[in-house]
């Protein structure tokens, strides 16, 4: 009775072998590619949580690979960990491919904890590598949001960074559809069909309809 028993386990053992191993473990670079993915995966469908266990675990294997940070600082900041992303985004060097993305992330998060200062670094650093930058792994966020982060950063801190508003309005008049507002011309100082008093007044409401129309274009 024990030769038949024999002999399945002696082919089962072939089939195994010639299969190459299948329960053999992944290798380290493997773990992290599968856990990248599903971190992607997560993080496209919304599920910002479980993205975010995804890129721990792949950080555990290998905490110094860029898009594991990239993934880690994402999944945060849609999380609203604003710190924790801003930490993760910050590993990634500029001589990295993935260096807009990270900035991007960045210059969102200056922007959620009122640091203005820190957005105009990152959105400029996104917009020169790329005028029409979108963001690989959710689409609704482009050149755009980062043009207005950047013409808003420049007017909050306008009495001292920009006390002319010659750069805001630079920056305003890529996204708005407007005539341009025209520093020294008080006639040209409007917005929502209104004549203001201050260039100050006009761009602020030209970016609050910039925003709307930003808004409501989101795919």
């Amino acid at each position: 009775m024990r030769r038949p028993m024999k002999r399945l386990t002696a082919v089962a053992a072939a089939l195994v072998i010639a299969a190459g191993g299948c329960d053999q473990p992944l290798s380290s670079a493997e773990q992290v590619t599968r856990l990248t993915a599903e971190g992607w995966g997560q993080f496209r469908v919304g599920n910002y949580a479980g993205a975010e266990d995804c890129f721990r675990r792949a950080a555990a294997v290998n905490f110094s690979d860029p898009e594991v940070q990239l993934g880690l600082g994402w999944a945060l900041l849609e999380e609203r960990m604003l710190g924790d992303a801003i930490i993760a985004l910050a590993r990634i060097g500029p001589r990295d491919p993935l260096y807009p993305h990270a900035q991007a992330g960045l210059a969102i998060a200056a922007d959620a904890s009122g640091r203005f200062d820190d957005v105009i670094p990152a959105a400029e650093a996104v917009l020169a590598a790329d005028s029409t930058y979108t963001f690989p792994y959710d689409s609704s966020i482009d050149w755009r949001d980062l043009t207005f982060l950047l013409a808003k950063s420049y007017l909050v801190l306008s009495p001292r960074r920009d006390p002319t508003l010659t750069q805001t309005t630079d920056v305003l008049r890529r996204i708005d559809l407007d005539p341009p507002l025209v520093p020294g011309n008080p006639a040209t100082w409007t917005a929502n069909g209104l004549q203001w008093s201050t260039l100050a007044e006009a761009a602020l409401k030209r970016l609050e309809a910039t925003q709307a129309a930003i808004s409501s274009a989101v795919p």
